[in-house]
């Protein structure tokens, strides 16, 4: 976690009787008084529900080891406050070095550096975690680029990306060229679309999410595969390499490969998250109607993945 002076924070709480006991909760922190701090940081979420109390209470418990409890008051507090720069930033320091989820993190620290604590004395530290996640998601998310520098390949660019935050539940990332598109569908499951539709070559992702308790990821996973492969179910191939790339989060995984219905190739990932009961299907489809050299083939099969390996699901009920 940042070593932030705990007295600068507690400049934040001086006031009212919520703020008093804050302020003693720093202190008592400060002087390693853990149950001391404990027992100011709850009055103070009892008096009017302080930032400043759930982001004590967080730190407390991570220096007593409690690291459970710990991240489960972070979670509360960022469902009350869930702009709240201190909170987001402790939150993805968490996920970026203690559980080595630099995608999962980088949402909380995007979401630090738009606030005031992002554009204050600690804003090149934040800067600083930015990047070093964007760098590390890349990495994870299948197969590092290398570059930022874009290519163009029939007026499709894949880099760079950037973290979209969807319903504030899901993330994923996505290249800056992509926009979001409305489609109405005549089933009701929550859809997500972004394309960068060309002439000659037309990526496009849909993300699609599923009400399941589990019971129903094998009939979702044959629904779709017959709907974005069609006849050519048969010939698909599972993408096993890119398995330890895909949410560690979901409870159960799965990634297929092949000719799509249309004309061109699609890969499809199948998320499982067994405590929102909910199975995400990400679908990227590259339509194009001439083939390509295998040099630029290789450089869009390798962004594909790292795009669809991005998506994370940052529900706080988690």
């Amino acid at each position: 976690m940042k070593k932030i002076v705990l007295l600068a924070v507690a400049v934040l709480f001086a006031g009212c009787a919520g703020q008093r006991h804050a302020s003693r909760g720093w202190d008592h922190l400060k002087a390693s008084e853990y149950d001391r701090a404990i027992n100011e940081f709850e009055q103070a979420k009892s008096s009017n529900n302080l930032p400043g109390a759930y982001l004590g209470l967080s730190r407390t418990y991570f220096r007593m080891g409690n690291e459970g409890k710990a991240v489960e008051i972070l979670k509360e507090g960022l469902k009350v406050h869930p702009e709240d720069g201190f909170i987001n930033w402790d939150m993805g320091s968490y996920l970026l070095t203690k559980k080595n989820d630099p995608c999962g993190a980088l949402p909380f620290l995007l979401n630090t550096q738009k606030s005031r604590v992002g554009r204050g004395t600690a804003a090149k530290m934040i800067a600083a975690d930015v990047a070093d996640a964007k760098k590390k998601c890349n990495k994870t998310s299948g197969a590092d680029s290398g570059s930022d520098k874009s290519i163009s390949i029939r007026d499709v660019v894949f880099e760079p990306r950037s973290t979209i935050v969807i319903e504030k539940q899901m993330a994923i990332s996505i290249p800056d060229t992509w926009s979001r598109e409305i489609i109405s569908l005549k089933d009701k499951t929550a859809s997500y679309t972004f394309a960068d539709r060309k002439p000659e070559f037309s990526p496009f992702i849909v993300i699609k999410v599923e009400k399941d308790d589990g019971t129903q990821f094998e009939s979702i996973k044959n629904r779709y595969k017959k709907l974005v492969y069609g006849k050519n179910e048969d010939q698909t191939a599972e993408q096993n390499v890119l398995y330890k790339y895909l949410d560690p989060a979901a409870s159960k995984r799965y990634i297929v490969y092949g000719l799509n219905s249309l004309v061109g190739n699609s890969i499809v990932s199948f998320l499982h998250y067994e405590k929102e009961e909910t199975t995400v299907v990400v679908i990227l489809s590259l339509i194009y109607t001439n083939q390509f050299p295998d040099n630029e083939w290789e450089y869009i099969v390798k962004h594909s993945a790292n795009i669809i390996t991005s998506f994370r699901m940052i529900n706080l009920n988690r």
